[in-house]
């Protein structure tokens, strides 16, 4: 059974490199979109478990990414986690519409993205 896939849609690289190291540690198939329009194409490609998505990324933003998500069949049902500088913006009523399972505020512990994924691969979202 491959491992289970994680697309990562994130420009910071000092976020991605912590969110890689995690993610292969735990023994995931991560992949990684710098910018909204890469991401979901991604998403459409590599059909992933879950998606960590940042708001700020560029091309299209994250409610952009959700937008076109959610729009397409195949990929509306997939879980994201926002990963977000400020809470407030993740309970956005732009967002309510949309597969959103947990919002993590950076920075955030590895640990606690680690548990959060976990949860949603292992309940099958």
């Amino acid at each position: 059974m491959s491992a289970p896939r994680i697309l990562v849609i994130e420009d910071d690289p000092s976020v991605i490199s912590v969110v890689e190291f995690v993610l292969d540690m735990a023994g995931f198939d991560a992949v990684f979109a710098g910018d909204g329009g890469t991401g979901v194409a991604s998403a459409r490609q590599t059909r992933p478990a879950v998606i960590l998505l940042d708001l700020g990324i560029p091309v299209l933003d994250g409610y952009g990414v959700c937008a076109a998500l959610a729009e397409d069949p195949a990929t509306a049902a997939i879980p994201i986690v926002l990963m977000t500088g400020t809470a407030e913006s993740a309970s956005s009523e732009r967002l309510a519409k949309f597969p959103i399972r947990d919002v993590i505020v950076k920075p955030f512990s590895p640990k606690d993205l680690l548990a959060r994924v976990q949860i949603l691969v292992g309940s099958g979202g």
